[in-house]
Formats: C-alpha cells, sequence, structure tokens
C-alpha cells in the first residue's frame, strides 16, 4: 500500500543496523514544523542556504545572519536529526547516482521541506557533488497531490523546446509507488528584487510567442476562469472586451515571483524555477502582474493603497509599456490586471495572501472597470 505522507524523513525507507549510510542534518523549523535540514558541516551548510529563497526582509536578514555564523564556524544552537539510509532504498540509490557517488558512500544533501500547510508540498533535496559543490536539485512529491504536481511539471519541462530562455532543463526522474520525482542542475545565484525591470522585461520578452495570435478569451487560463466564476459580475464585460484582440500569447509560468526565480552568478537570463502551473500559451502580462503584486501582498506585505500604486506604476513603465505594444495588448492592460485578479481570487485561491487580493481586485474595479 502506497504511503500518503509528505513527512520529509519518508523520502527514504527506514535503515536497519546494515544501513548503507547515516546522515547527519541540522533542522530549522518554521510555525514547529521542519522546513529546512542543513548538513552538519559548516561550509557545505553555507552553500546549501542557496536552496532557500527568503521572500520577506525579516527571513533575508535571518538567512543573511545563518551564513556568517556558518562561515565563521560559530556554535550552531540547533538540533540535529540523525537519518539511516537503507542500502536497498530505490531512491536513495538514484540520489546517489544523480551526485556522482559510488556506494556505500551517501553524497551530502540539505532538504526544503517548504511550507507545512501548502497541499501537495514538494520536498527539494539539494545534492552535493564529489568537490563538495551543490550539484543538482530533486523535486519529489510524496502524497497523491504531491506526486500528480511532480508530474506535471516534469511533463512540463519536458515539453519546452530545449535552450529556452529561463527554462531548465531536465535531467532525469524518479518514479516508484511511493514517490514522483525529478531533477534539474542546482543555479547558484539570488532571487531579483520586485523592482528589477533588468531581470524580467528580456525573460517575459523571450517567452511572447511572435509567430502565433490569439484570443484571450481561447487560452486555457481564461476557460478555467470562465468555468470558476460564470456569474462574476466583471466577467462579461472584461471578455467582451477582450475577444476581439488578437495577441500575441506567452510561454506561462503561472507563479512567476521572485523567490520562483534566480540570477546566475555566471550571468545570462534568470531561470524560473516551479513549473507546475506552467502552459506553452498563455496571457500576456499575467506573470508581470504576478511577479509586481504577490511580492507587495506576501512579501512587502504593503497595505491595498500602495499596492495600487504599483500595479499603476507598472503600467506606466516604459518596459511594460513596450512589452505591452509587442505583443499586442496596448490599451488592454488594466482589463488584464483585473482578469489576472479575478484569476487569483477565484482559481487560484492562494493559502495566503487571498485576502489582500481580493482587497486590491475590490479597489481597482471601482476606477478601472468603466476606464
Amino acid at each position: 500500500m502506497t504511503r500518503d505522507s509528505d513527512n520529509w524523513q519518508d523520502l527514504f525507507s527506514p535503515g536497519g543496523p546494515a544501513s548503507s549510510a547515516s546522515v547527519r542534518l541540522w533542522v530549522l523549523r518554521k510555525d514547529g514544523h521542519p522546513f529546512l535540514l542543513l548538513p552538519t558541516r559548516p561550509r557545505l551548510a553555507a552553500q546549501a542556504l542557496g536552496l532557500y529563497p527568503a521572500q520577506t526582509a525579516k527571513a533575508r536578514l535571518a538567512k543573511a545572519v545563518l551564513r556568517v555564523v556558518l562561515q565563521a564556524r560559530l556554535p550552531l544552537p540547533l538540533p540535529v536529526v540523525s537519518l539511516r539510509i537503507s542500502a536497498q532504498d530505490d531512491f536513495a540509490s538514484y540520489l546517489r547516482r544523480r551526485a556522482g557517488s559510488a556506494p556505500p558512500a551517501f553524497p551530502p544533501m540539505a532538504v526544503l521541506a517548504g511550507n507545512a500547510r501548502t497541499p501537495g508540498r514538494r520536498l527539494l533535496v539539494l545534492l552535493f557533488g564529489p568537490d563538495h559543490k551543490p550539484l543538482a536539485v530533486v523535486k519529489a512529491g510524496l502524497t497523491s497531490t504531491g506526486r500528480e504536481l511532480i508530474d506535471r511539471e516534469k511533463s512540463f519541462l519536458a515539453s519546452v523546446a530545449p535552450g529556452t530562455p529561463g527554462v531548465p532543463a531536465l535531467r532525469g526522474d524518479f518514479q516508484s509507488p511511493r514517490i514522483a520525482a525529478f531533477s534539474l542542475d542546482f543555479v547558484e545565484g539570488i532571487s531579483p528584487s520586485s523592482s528589477d525591470e533588468t531581470a524580467v522585461a528580456p525573460l517575459l520578452d523571450a517567452w511572447r510567442r511572435e509567430d502565433q495570435l490569439v484570443s484571450v478569451v481561447e487560452t486555457a487560463a481564461w476557460r478555467r476562469l470562465a468555468a470558476a466564476c460564470p456569474a462574476h459580475p466583471l466577467l462579461d464585460r472584461l471578455t467582451a472586451a477582450l475577444a476581439p484582440r488578437r495577441v500575441h500569447p506567452v510561454l506561462f509560468h503561472g507563479d512567476f515571483a521572485p523567490w520562483n526565480l534566480k540570477r546566475p552568478r555566471t550571468g545570462g537570463p534568470c531561470v524560473a524555477l516551479d513549473w507546475e502551473r506552467g502552459e506553452a500559451v498563455g496571457i500576456p502580462g499575467w506573470d508581470w502582474f504576478h511577479f509586481v503584486l504577490q511580492s507587495a501582498i506576501l512579501a512587502e506585505k504593503l497595505p491595498t493603497t500602495a499596492v495600487q500604486r504599483r500595479a499603476e506604476q507598472l503600467l506606466a513603465s516604459p518596459a511594460f509599456q513596450s512589452y505591452a505594444a509587442r505583443c499586442r495588448v496596448s490599451g488592454a492592460e488594466r482589463d488584464l490586471v483585473l482578469a489576472y485578479l479575478i484569476y487569483c481570487v477565484e482559481v487560484l485561491r492562494p493559502s495566503e495572501g487571498l485576502a489582500a487580493t481580493r482587497a486590491l481586485l475590490e479597489t481597482l474595479t471601482r476606477p478601472w472597470a468603466n476606464g
């Protein structure tokens, strides 16, 4: 019988005395739950912090302080968990092969367990190579919902043309009755700020499908929107306004937030992670709106009036105006923002920020609905 657990320790079958390896990890907790497990070697732990995309100013400060403590090799009063890994565990064997470790050795690793309240939580395992540098990230789902999301993201990544800017290359996968997982190269870098247009504009423009023209209301995202709230008071007006337009669709990420992006230290475009909502034919602007507005709501926790100003500043910016013109949505920007916000509230229904997103929609509807 398949277990349905998202406990990070259930990634591995229990090991007995004859286990091939024992792994020791520092445990960082959030709201009482383990969310980040670090190797107990300070130099490796400091590198493993790159796995955690801190969102708020408080979290970024805590991460920076922890890195300084680790680099200085100061005493770290964190609990330690010891994990014995069975020599017969298939998933452990997959991780060993991916890291290039010869059995019975097991590679150093870190685990980002994430938010325990998120349905279908996925776990990220950072693997270190033989040179003790971060090599790969393996993303795994243990619950039925988590495995479904892993399969969806893996299928999307496999469908994208190789070399597409900002889309990581799939480096293999693992499947068992208990676990679904896939592997990506580790990207060394930092997340851009929500005001960094130099990180966003070139990438989103590269995702524009210049060879196609579609109506916004023909996209899969709009069909989901229409199915979720057919009686929404704004939907008929937005549909009527947008249906006649033929626009250039875009490669759609669906959760395009700073914490899901990394700007490589080696240069080049940002790399976007977490593609479980990815679609080949998406609505222009929605990823950019998400990048700016969700940052303001979730990370900065700004009041609604301040988020409204962010929205207005984005639409007025030369970079966005240029993008809108190339996508053929000039003049429809406000309608697209309103549609995006309805989609967030009625389709995505996030576990965090839903009330603030709904308040922003109500605030923008008054001046924009008839604009």
